[in-house]
């Protein structure tokens, strides 16, 4: 009996290391497919802004043409509607996967089936990864844009607090908020 019992502990903690394992590695993929997105789109706006750039031992120039064209509400509504569409769209298509939860065999679930919880989720967690400065950006631009680094500072500390939540109880902040799990497939 003892045995059996065991043997049920051992399969229940490696199928929460598998979970884990999977969640982890998916989220790192979303966040490199999010880069991805962002510097095709900075090139893209860089060529049509300022067209081919010319070699130059001027990177100062680079940074403040980038830092203009990441700081425009085009492109960070631009940028940031690509996400919604591969956060919050998608997952809500294929009942809780995303394109990487589908191909690492993980899903979101929440209570009722409710597509409301899945669309608070996915809002929440971009919130939280603040990618690149997009979100502190917009936010700052709304109230006052000499609090954008204090914004992104904070939405830092939410993030790896979130991770810490995720690796000790595999719930992470924006599961937390919007009542729902992660689960293998």
């Amino acid at each position: 009996m003892k045995g059996l019992v065991k043997m049920k502990n051992n399969a229940k903690n490696e199928d929460n290391y598998n979970l884990k394992k999977n969640r982890i590695i998916s989220l790192i993929v979303d966040y490199v497919i999010w880069y991805l997105i962002y510097a095709v789109m900075i090139l893209l706006f860089y060529f049509n802004t300022y067209g081919t750039p010319e070699v130059s031992g001027n990177l100062t120039y680079y940074k403040d043409a980038i830092d203009t064209i990441i700081k425009t509400p085009i492109f960070s509504i631009g940028y940031l509607g690509i996400l919604c569409v591969l956060e919050i769209v998608i997952p809500l298509l294929t009942n809780g996967q995303s394109l990487t939860k589908k191909i690492f065999k993980i899903r979101i679930v929440s209570e009722n089936n409710s597509k409301l919880k899945l669309f608070v989720r996915s809002l929440v967690k971009i919130l939280i990864l603040n990618p690149y400065g997009v979100i502190a950006y917009i936010i700052g631009d709304l109230i006052n844009a000499s609090y954008i680094n204090t914004i992104s500072n904070i939405l830092s500390v939410v993030f790896i607090i979130s991770v810490i939540l995720a690796f000790k109880n595999n719930k992470a902040i924006h599961d937390r908020v919007a009542k729902t799990n992660v689960e293998m497939i």
